[in-house]
């Protein structure tokens, strides 16, 4: 959630569907700034933010995971448009019981022939929720969601979350979807906020800002298992690129790599162990 309404940036190119993977992968959005308004930032934080709502395609299906907050929505709406067109089946998965992750889903549903499912009641949109194959019906960790031939995109563990998270593994293109994970990544500029592909290692102490800010519980951490399950995901997982639903998109295995381990040498340091 945000304290007072947060200012976008809603022209130029900052606003453009940003095409991570050719075809296939797309960040839509637009940059919020930080002007200590935003409460899952540092108070002090200054500068924009990506908002994103991350767009798989596959043939003629389509995967929306999050919608970005509303103030951002008319450009998803817009950059949505020029691929996926009106009345066309659309899947929307939701990653947390959160608004920054579901705006402007009313207006997702009277656009397009929407399912949905993940951490959101579709039925406030007229819906139906998806059922998965799990014992629960929902949608759990290790579900598949096949996208089509060779497309699978795999629901794995959030290890580092509030309430019910779900991130999403695209193994096809080796793309995370982490939520409100990974999202510290920021800019002096709208161009520069949407997508990162600098290799150098990030400040781990602003890193573990960001993070506190978000996970209040991080500082009382007194085991392991956190950082231990951000290390195993990334071992059993090849990940060229970490799309988190705020903040930029960390592109090539370069630059993931120094990302992650700077977010572990942060909860390192809040379990004591660093």
């Amino acid at each position: 959630m945000t304290v007072g309404a947060p200012r976008t940036v809603a022209d130029g190119a900052e606003t453009g569907a940003v095409e991570l993977v050719p075809g296939r992968v797309y960040a839509l959005g637009a940059t919020i700034l930080l002007d200590g308004r935003v409460s899952w930032a540092p108070p002090r934080a200054r500068g924009f933010q990506a908002s994103h709502a991350h767009l798989l395609l596959e043939g003629s299906r389509a995967l929306l995971f999050d919608t970005g907050v509303e103030a951002v929505g008319r450009a998803v709406l817009q950059q949505l448009a020029a691929l996926v067109p009106k009345g066309s089946p659309l899947t929307v998965i939701v990653s947390r019981p959160e608004f920054d992750c579901s705006g402007s889903m009313a207006e997702l549903a009277r656009r397009y022939r929407l399912s949905g499912g993940g951490i959101y009641d579709f039925t406030r949109v007229g819906l139906q929720n998806l059922r998965f194959d799990t014992p629960s019906g929902q949608l759990e960790a290790g579900t598949i969601i096949d996208l089509g031939p060779g497309r699978r995109v795999l629901c794995v563990p959030a290890p580092i979350r509030m309430l019910m998270t779900r991130w999403l593994y695209d193994e096809a293109t080796r793309t995370l979807f982490t939520a409100d994970a990974f999202t510290h990544v920021t800019a002096g500029t709208p161009a520069a906020a949407r997508v990162l592909r600098d290799p150098a290692a990030p400040s781990v102490d602003e890193v573990a800002q960001f993070m506190a800010a978000k996970f209040w519980w991080l500082p009382h951490l007194r085991s392991t298992h956190v950082g231990d399950a951000v290390e195993q995901l990334f071992v059993r997982h090849e990940v060229d690129a970490i799309a988190p639903s705020y903040g930029a998109v960390i592109k090539g295995r370069a630059a993931v790599a120094a990302h992650v381990q700077a977010v572990v040498a942060a909860i390192r340091r809040f379990e004591g162990t660093a």
